[in-house]
């Protein structure tokens, strides 16, 4: 997959810093919680909306599969692709493959629509524990560049270029920790969420923080966001849950 980035958005990336969680985004209340529901994936570890909306992707740190999920948590199909300690997926608005991460290994792994394996890249991320690496994975909709979350030790916001080459790395100083990412479809806007922090926050394109929102749930690990409905997916390791809120 080739990736493009143009030279406006490079030089906005260049400038801007992160924020802290005393800085002027932080909101004092939370999101509005509308519902939440017992899934039959165990230990989900990372969530990404399809393509169309209709369903969501969601990877299993105790099965190393991938799964498509109704929206309501059933579980419609699990990708024929074993992996090792998933932490993050996503799908391409381009060619509809599928990516995730695999956070022992430092690596993105790209499948096809079964999970057949097409590809494999090693990202060289900072870290100093073996077992806080690759965490949130995101695609840029209309760039078709890829942005990954470093848990912490350190906490990072990556930019990558082609075949996992690091374009841009900064630190996340807002959470203590880096557990999910999703991007919104026109691509301006990115959610991060905080399994330490029991946190959702609003990102700018560089991972700068713009608003931050406390929520009440337990190893959220992974988060997905639709713009058409106006809400914000999270699950829960530990629960076995999806938490859906109505996007602020």
């Amino acid at each position: 997959m080739q990736f493009y980035w143009p030279v406006f958005f490079l030089l906005i990336l260049g400038g801007c810093t992160l924020n802290d969680t005393t800085g002027p985004g932080v909101e004092p209340g939370g999101i509005t919680e509308i519902t939440s529901m017992r899934i039959e994936v165990a230990e989900p570890s990372g969530l990404s909306l399809h393509v169309n909306g209709k369903s969501l992707w969601v990877v299993s740190d105790q099965t190393a599969r991938v799964y498509q999920m109704a929206l309501d948590g059933r579980t419609l199909k699990t990708l024929l692709y074993e992996g090792q300690d998933l932490e993050g997926v996503c799908q391409s608005k381009t060619d509809l493959t599928i990516w995730v991460a695999e956070e022992r290994k430092r690596e993105i792994v790209q499948l096809d629509s079964t999970g057949q394996e097409l590809a494999r890249f090693k990202v060289a991320v900072e870290n100093r524990s073996e077992n806080s690496g690759l965490e949130g994975l995101a695609l840029h909709p209309l760039f078709n560049t890829t942005f990954v979350l470093n848990e912490k030790n350190p906490a990072l916001f990556v930019h990558l270029a082609d075949r996992g080459i690091i374009q841009s790395s900064r630190p996340v100083k807002y959470v203590k920790d880096c557990s999910g990412l999703s991007i919104e479809a026109a691509g301006r806007f990115f959610w991060l969420v905080s399994d330490e922090s029991r946190r959702i926050v609003k990102c700018d394109s560089t991972g700068a923080q713009l608003s931050s929102y406390p929520i009440d749930v337990d190893k959220a690990e992974g988060i997905a966001v639709s713009t058409t409905d106006s809400l914000i997916y999270v699950v829960s390791d530990s629960e076995q849950k999806l938490h859906i809120f109505k996007m602020p």
